[in-house]
């Protein structure tokens, strides 16, 4: 028998509830994991986006309070783990060497002695290894290029004297191996590209470079390194060229006779040559559609530092990078900051968009790209929407991408009262000119760590719209993934009727406060997981009208203070394969039902392993015929007036184990459990009875 005492706390009592009853219901709650990666004293780093991308795989971790240290140094211990963790894969070609200083229970012991194997660290004299001294420039350098097998193909003292003006200051040891990294273009030098401090004790700042360097593979760019602190990279002069607010159009576009506009520099930087444009403080006005050289690197001087008012676009274009920038709309007199057609391979991060009156970003037939580290404010059209017509848009514009990361981005819209993230479709505000599609293709897209803030509702004359957060309407998603964001308002998941199945994972997401977190109308959904996410506060968190769903399961998340349904509502059509299994519901109020399941049915339905706290008299409408219902506990659930509390027939016996109900606050009105018949388990207040008790 289980015996539950009287509720003392709710919601925080209810996820520990589910932790003591496990072996009843199954039942795991798993907290949402958000972002581990935002850094609270990283912002404005020269190392930040480094930073960024080796903590979202893992490689690195920062301190409970949420800081990086980026400036504190290495340890050899903490070194070991960090190319353990970057390079898990590298071949072990060294015995096992047992140092005397590194106990078996020593926290980097397995570290340490995998990186010994795989020849990224060596030990002392005497078998010494001292995991806790800092490490050096020179050593991390030469440690990676130990382990990675490199060489240099060069005289060693040839390249360390043309590329460092402290050359004479490394240590004999180290020549070949810097050598090497220089030639692999591993050697990270802020601020100066010139000096590189050999003996200067390495920071978490410099070794993140280092590797993220290493990881990017023989004389390619990392992501969020800029060029010029990259050594061996700005050796050429002739692959720079510079823009200043002081410059002149008349000048060569050098250093030290910059051009004074980007409209200069794009129109005479050569295309896919691999030139940098870099741009110093200042404000710069390019005006309306201008278009950007294939294959330049355009780096600003930092969002706080470099602004650009105006238009860009980037069509038919390849071999991007775009960098720290500001793109200021002037109070929407311009109507789009970014526009990216039919592009492959950017590389766009570390920007702000601020003011633009549809459209901040459009990407629109891109394949093979990153985009990250963008803040977007006051842009988007304030939505006025008739119910069945009217025009949206949103801060950033999606459509036909492939192989496409999203992340780290914060989009604010709240002003405007317009949208976040939104899939392109044939009734977006302002849409450039060569954009036919009404419906989308989104294939292995990746949404994460995202924040975005928009406002509660649309002016839709239905009155039943969510403002959206992040819609992917007239999408076909094929691997889509959103996990460890933060939402106020809607998820919206539909694709086209009769389209190709889609395929969408949510997971580890928060949305605070939003009506419809997860939204579908009048379309069709398939394969869908909605899993460890946490959603507080709103109405309707699973909603659609209108709708054929297939393969939707929604496990292990946490419902709380949600209402007007709780959890599902208007299910109207089919649904095949609907899953709702192992949450934990608390509802806002007592006034609203956990499920209203109606119009439709389906086949291999299931509702099992949940717990549900606080619920009116209706438990759901209709649940079909083939729901199979099974070890759901329920708490507090009150009957509204002289109504008895109606549970569906579902929601019985399943096999050998009876669907426990607990319902303390039910006084003496009749609980009515439809089917249930006598002498069939029955849970109130604690003890068993039978019947229709």
């Amino acid at each position: 028998m289980i015996r539950v005492r009287k509720w003392q706390s709710g919601f925080a009592l209810l996820v520990g509830l589910g932790i003591v009853i496990s072996a009843v219901t199954h039942l795991v709650i798993a907290a949402p994991k958000l972002a581990q990666s935002k850094f609270t004293d990283i912002q404005g780093n020269w190392s930040q986006s480094c930073i960024t991308q080796l903590a979202n795989k893992g490689i690195i971790s920062g301190y409970p309070e949420g800081t990086f240290r980026p400036n504190s140094s290495v340890t050899r211990a903490e070194f070991a783990a960090m190319v353990n963790k970057a390079f898990p894969n590298a071949k072990k070609t060294r015995n096992s060497v047992e140092f005397v200083d590194v106990p078996s229970n020593y926290w980097a012991y397995n570290a340490i002695e995998t990186a010994a194997q795989t020849g990224f660290l060596s030990g002392y004299p005497g078998k010494v290894f001292n995991p806790s001294q800092n490490i050096s420039r020179a050593q991390a350098l030469v440690a990676l290029a130990s382990g990675l097998n490199y060489s240099p193909t060069q005289f060693a003292t040839t390249t360390l004297n043309n590329n460092f003006t402290d050359a004479k200051t490394i240590p004999g040891y180290a020549y070949a191996g810097i050598a090497a990294a220089t030639e692999k273009n591993l050697v990270v030098n802020y601020p100066d590209v010139k000096s590189l401090k050999p003996n200067k004790l390495a920071s978490r700042g410099d070794v993140s470079a280092f590797l993220c360097q290493a990881l990017a593979g023989s004389s390619e760019q990392a992501s969020g390194i800029p060029e010029q602190y990259i050594a061996g990279r700005t050796s050429s002069k002739s692959k720079y060229y510079y823009v200043d607010a002081k410059g002149s159009d008349q000048a060569k576009g050098t250093q030290s006779s910059p051009w004074r506009t980007l409209n200069k520099a794009f129109a005479s930087v050569p295309p896919d040559q691999g030139y940098t444009i870099q741009i110093g403080a200042g404000t710069f006005d390019v005006g309306k559609k201008v278009s950007v050289p294939s294959g330049i690197n355009l780096v600003g001087s930092g969002v706080n530092s470099t602004t650009l008012t105006g238009e860009l676009r980037l069509v038919g274009v390849k071999n991007i990078i775009i960098s720290r920038i500001k793109f200021d709309g002037k109070n929407r007199a311009y109507e789009l900051g970014m526009y990216i057609q039919d592009a492959n391979k950017l590389t766009i991060h570390d920007l702000a968009f601020n003011g633009y009156a549809t459209t901040a970003i459009d990407m629109e037939r891109v394949s093979g790209s990153n985009i990250y580290n963008i803040t977007i404010t006051d842009s988007s059209y304030n939505n006025r929407i008739a119910g069945g017509g009217g025009k949206q848009s949103h801060a950033f514009g999606i459509g036909n991408l492939t192989n496409v990361n999203l992340h780290d981005m914060n989009i604010d819209t709240r002003k405007r009262g317009g949208g976040g993230m939104r899939t392109i479709s044939e009734d977006w505000v302002g849409k450039p000119s060569g954009s036919k599609f009404k419906e989308s293709d989104l294939r292995n897209v990746k949404f994460y760590n995202l924040d975005i803030k928009v406002d509660k509702w649309n002016a839709w004359g239905s009155g039943y719209t969510p403002q959206m957060a992040l819609e992917l309407w007239h999408a076909n998603c094929y691997n889509c993934e959103i996990y460890n964001s933060t939402f106020n308002s809607t998820l919206s998941l539909a694709s086209p009727a009769n389209k190709q199945p889609t395929s969408i994972h949510a997971h580890h997401n928060l949305w605070y406060g939003p009506d419809n977190p997860l939204y579908a109308c009048e379309v069709s959904s398939n394969n869908i997981e909605f899993d460890h996410n946490y959603i507080r506060g709103g109405a309707y968190p699973l909603a659609s009208f209108g709708i054929k769903f297939q393969n939707l399961n929604v496990h292990h998340n946490i419902f709380e203070k949600t209402g007007g349904p709780t959890i599902v509502g208007h299910f109207r059509e089919k649904r095949d394969n609907f899953k709702f299994t192992n949450n934990t519901v608390y509802a806002k109020n007592s006034k609203d039902p956990f499920f209203r399941l109606f119009k439709g049915d389906g086949n291999n339905q299931e509702i099992r392993n949940n717990i549900f706290y606080n619920s009116s008299d209706e438990i759901n409408n209709s649940l079909g015929a083939s729901v199979g219902v099974a070890n759901n506990i329920f708490f507090n659930i009150k009957p509204a007036g002289s109504q008895a509390t109606k549970l569906d027939p579902k929601f019985k016996l399943s096999g050998a184990l009876p669907s426990p109900y607990y319902m303390p606050n039910s006084g003496s009105k009749t609980a009515n459990f439809g089917a249930i018949k006598a002498g069939d388990p029955v849970w109130i207040v604690g003890k068993k009875t039978s019947g229709n008790g």
